[in-house]
């Protein structure tokens, strides 16, 4: 039996700029941000003597056997040379309880040299691109198609009522 389901990819992409590097580290979070109706954020730290750049789902309550698969890049940003970025790709499935996930970015002197490009100015910059796939019902997308096509094909005439609709029980 053939799956009626397809699966739609969305894309999305987060950038967030640290200024004043210097002065907030060890231990930072960015902002949350949403993406897929989801919150996320980005967490950094040091360990041993790296930096080590995490993706974590940025809700600490999620219901019970909520999961997301998801591929990203986090991405240490290279502010002199593109070429020279930190990419580093993962594909993890989040739960309702599941830690951060992440890399160990960069040494912590290749990371403070400023020839390096990695701090420039006291501002330091990570990216997220964030790809999920998102399952959707053939049936659903017929059902929809087929609502429009048939407005969409309505001569002017039967568009056009005088009569009064009581909505107030569209929905329930």
């Amino acid at each position: 039996m053939e799956n009626p389901n397809t699966n739609i990819e969305m894309y999305g992409k987060f950038t967030w700029t640290i200024n004043d590097f210097s002065t907030v580290m060890p231990d930072l979070s960015s902002d949350p941000f949403s993406f897929d109706g989801h919150k996320w954020r980005i967490i950094m730290d040091y360990v041993s003597n790296s930096l080590s750049i995490y993706l974590d789902s940025a809700v600490d309550n999620m219901p019970h056997g909520w999961e997301k698969t998801v591929n990203y890049n986090l991405i240490l940003i290279n502010q002199l040379q593109a070429k020279r970025n930190i990419i580093n790709e993962c594909n993890a499935t989040f739960h309702s309880n599941s830690r951060p996930c992440g890399f160990e970015a960069i040494d912590l002197n290749k990371l403070w040299d400023s020839s390096c490009g990695f701090i420039v100015d006291d501002t330091c910059i990570v990216e997220v691109h964030i790809k999920v796939e998102k399952e959707v019902d053939e049936s659903v997308r017929n059902v929809d198609n087929k609502l429009v096509e048939r407005i969409q094909n309505l001569p002017p005439q039967e568009m056009i009522s005088t009569e009064m609709v009581d909505f107030r029980g569209i929905g329930k």
